[in-house]
């Protein structure tokens, strides 16, 4: 796979002779990556350069197609064969990589390009052209099958509903009219059972897999990490609105609202449940439960074992298998949307603006120099009284409250984030609660911090207001009336 199947084509090859070659090295492409002898690397160069190559086919720009000519020259016996086929592969292709590549899933905009290739893959209904319908029809499901399609849309059924119902009605007539003989070659009359039953079976399997989101000692390192061997492993999520205790030396969750709950996701099968329900004592100890978690892609639905019973002690906010050098953002909203202000919990240094000094973190390198901004939901607001600026309010953040907030980002590793916390006021009237606002896209948690309970208004001194106003536009890409007008709403609630 060290070159794309259209790296090779030049300007003058056209037509089938010259086309089929490039067909068939992009077929060699798709199993050489779905047997696994392909460094992750190569896949990572492969999938980019895919990702450049596609066409795009009509006006509206919704509609991606790997076309060996131009769509729209191309004769209607020869579509299937030159402009399908090698979208087939090429989606089937990044689906895979997906599945199974951190690197790949966070691609910036690799599932926006994907929904417009699966828009691309339903010009013709998944079959050949004329009486080859079925045979394509199968090749094309087979392709799917290898991709693990079904699992991929079980994990993502909002990405491309057209073609998750397409997909979905394409297996049921695979079964009620090939399985069956109801449907038969019109040629010779022959019955396509013996090649639709196998590749419904693996249609099927494939539907089948699901997903789950574990946060003990079923997590990488923990002490369970076994009973998961062989279930890929997808990445970081997060659970809202639940609560994670120490029981004895495991955890259980119950629901909570406001609180959250970090964890992982897997990719299970039905074979997988008896083993994981008789570990956690399934309808005694822990219930499993279907849930949303917030993952790298989006709001996904998984299973989740839930505790039955009403635990003891203080909610955990942290992983349960937590590294101290494990990677997380820090999102700010305050004065901490100044990097030179933000610096000064990391590095150390004098606040200019207030006149203290801050000791910085006892790791004061920073783990990148790049930062990220985005708006969350919930409200900036002022309240409390702080020494540090003139006795007046500071920002705190509500994520309950009607609005949006305007965060900046910057990566840090968990004691860092706890160095922060410690510098900023680590009681519960002043930023003791760590949030977990989601996942980022590059599948890395995103935290805030704030009071547990939501303070009276007490205005900012002018000092404090333009330190942000300030940031917001010397920094964070607000004009100055945009600045303006968003302190104006924090400052009026």
């Amino acid at each position: 796979m060290k070159n794309t199947f259209m790296d090779g084509i030049k300007e003058n090859d056209h037509g089938p002779e010259a086309w089929y070659p490039h067909i068939r090295k992009l077929r060699q492409d798709f199993h050489e990556l779905i047997s696994g002898k392909v460094s992750e690397t190569d896949v990572v160069a492969y999938v980019h350069r895919l990702m450049e190559q596609p066409r795009y086919y009509g006006s509206d720009k919704k509609l991606l197609l790997w076309a060996m000519g131009e769509p729209n020259e191309m004769p209607s016996d020869a579509r299937e064969e030159f402009i399908y086929q090698p979208t087939y592969l090429a989606t089937a292709i990044i689906v895979y990589a997906i599945q199974h590549y951190d690197t790949v899933r966070n691609i910036p905009d690799i599932f926006r390009l994907l929904h417009y290739a699966l828009n691309g893959c339903l010009g013709r209904g998944f079959g050949g052209h004329g009486y080859d319908y079925v045979e394509g029809l199968i090749d094309t499901m087979s392709i799917f099958a290898d991709c693990d399609m079904g699992a991929f849309l079980n994990a993502h059924p909002k990405l491309n509903k057209e073609f998750t119902n397409a997909f979905e009605e394409t297996v049921k007539y695979i079964e009620d009219e090939l399985c069956t003989g109801k449907e038969r070659n019109q040629w010779n009359n022959a019955s396509y059972e013996d090649a639709a039953a196998p590749l419904l079976k693996r249609l099927k399997s494939s539907l089948l897999n699901h997903y789950l989101f574990v946060y003990g000692t079923l997590m990488r390192n923990g002490s369970a990490e076994d009973k998961l061997a062989g279930c890929p492993f997808l990445g970081k999520a997060i659970l809202k609105d639940y609560a994670m205790y120490k029981i004895i030396d495991y955890p259980g969750i119950i629901a909570k609202p406001g609180e959250w709950v970090e964890g992982e996701l897997y990719r299970i099968h039905d074979d997988d449940f008896a083993r994981l329900d008789h570990y956690e004592r399934e309808g005694e100890l822990f219930q499993r439960e279907i849930l949303t978690v917030e993952s790298s892609t989006g709001p996904q639905k998984v299973w989740v074992y839930v505790y039955l019973d009403k635990p003891q002690g203080d909610v955990m906010r942290e992983p349960w298998i937590n590294d101290k050098e494990d990677i997380v953002w820090y999102a700010g909203y305050g004065s901490n949307l100044s990097e030179e202000r933000f610096l000064c919990y990391i590095k150390s240094g004098y606040c200019i603006e207030n006149g203290k000094w801050y000791d910085g973190c006892s790791n004061p390198t920073l783990v990148s120099e790049k930062d990220d901004r985005a708006w969350f939901p919930g409200q900036m607001y002022f309240g409390n009284t702080s020494g540090s600026w003139n006795h007046k309010g500071v920002a705190f953040y509500d994520p309950n409250a009607a609005g949006r907030t305007f965060m900046r980002m910057y990566k840090v590793t968990r004691e860092q984030l706890m160095g922060i916390q410690n510098q900023e006021g680590p009681s519960a009237n002043w930023y003791g609660r760590i949030y977990a606002l989601g996942i980022h896209t590059d599948g890395t948690p995103i935290y805030t911090m704030t009071s547990e309970a939501r303070h009276s208004f007490n205005a900012p001194d002018e000092t404090y207001q333009n330190l942000i106003l300030k940031a917001l536009v010397e920094e964070n890409g607000f004009t100055e009336t945009e600045a303006n007008l968003y302190l104006s709403q924090c400052l009026h609630n």
